[in-house]
């Protein structure tokens, strides 16, 4: 029998177990070394998905709140939250954006009044991850009340002119009762119907609200927000300061006559009665130094001079005056 070349065999064998050996170890070695995942939220390079929720996309209330919550991965319940919010808008509030009030620890937010539409950013922080979502904050009107509610309002002004913002006069309540501050009455007119009683003291007139041409009072009645309301509304026409047309010169002993006319402030002249009474200086005499004058505004100048003329309108509304000088050489 042939005996077998061992030593060849040997060669052989060995050469064969070390490519062996070589392979086991190269797949050991890419085994043991996996890519790197941060597993605590603690460290820098943690990443997690998370969002905020709990609250509206609008707070239109004061007192509105909202509980927050970040929902994430049910691993990291444990870690704190910290809760933050702050203002993303850049334009200036004069009086003021309002806020949120927020609880750092619990996430609850609660919403402070404001006449602006502001929006707010929330952020949230669970260990090195920060999160953040937006949130809009305004007041939104809900109901109303006149301001003159069942008194009356005794307004007074000229007869056939525009009322503005009077007849707009009415403070309105966000859902929570609490009143809304607008920078204008814009707001407070829009979606109000409003009417008038008798339309003879107060009317709708080419857009806008006018007194008529008669004293007298009339119910003004406003329908907003599905609520009604109404307000007595008075016209008065007040009296202005009296129109006096004077003679600029006259003569020792001529008789002067000064012309009276009263108005009110728009010039539409008084429908009811004035009482009229005047009073006579000259100029450059010490005072108190009046001379005697007519009540019907006459007088008879006795030397030269400047000679000042002042009537007095007494109305029920206001006592107003003017003055004039007749000048005599």
């Amino acid at each position: 029998m042939e005996t077998p070349d061992t030593s060849a065999g040997i060669v052989r064998g060995g050469r064969s177990a070390a490519g062996v050996l070589a392979t086991v170890v190269l797949v050991a070695s890419a085994c043991a070394d996996p890519p790197f995942k941060p597993a605590s939220p603690y460290d820098g390079a943690f990443t997690t998905p998370a969002s905020v929720v709990g609250f509206p996309d609008t707070f239109t209330s004061v007192g509105q709140s909202a509980q927050l919550r970040l929902v994430t991965d049910e691993r990291f319940n444990h870690v704190p939250r910290r809760w933050l919010v702050q203002r993303i808008d850049s334009a200036p509030c004069p009086t003021g954006c309002g806020y949120f009030s927020m609880d750092m620890h619990t996430g609850v937010l609660i919403a402070t009044p404001t006449p602006y539409v502001r929006r707010w950013e929330i952020q949230v922080q669970m260990g090195a991850q920060w999160y953040r979502d937006t949130v809009t904050l305004r007041q939104l009107p809900t109901v109303f009340y006149m301001g003159c509610g069942q008194y009356d309002c005794g307004v007074s002004i000229s007869h056939d002119t525009p009322l503005g913002n009077a007849i707009h006069f009415v403070d309105l309540y966000d859902a929570n009762n609490v009143r809304l501050h607008y920078q204008d009455y814009t707001a407070k007119a829009a979606g109000a119907t409003l009417t008038s009683r008798d339309t003879s003291i107060v009317g709708f007139v080419d857009g806008e609200w006018r007194s008529r041409f008669k004293d007298g009072t009339t119910w003004i009645v406003r329908e907003q927000f599905g609520k009604v309301d109404s307000g007595l509304w008075r016209v008065r026409q007040q009296v202005f300061p009296p129109k006096l047309t004077c003679p600029l010169t006259a003569s020792v002993s001529d008789t002067v006559r000064v012309a009276v006319a009263h108005a009110d402030s728009a010039g539409v002249p008084m429908i009811k009665p004035v009482t009229t009474s005047y009073a006579l200086t000259r100029l450059g005499d010490p005072p108190p130094a009046p001379r005697p004058i007519s009540q019907d505004g006459s007088f008879v100048p006795t030397e030269p001079g400047d000679w000042r003329v002042q009537a007095n309108a007494v109305h029920a509304t206001g006592v107003r005056w003017s003055a004039c000088v007749v000048a005599v050489p």
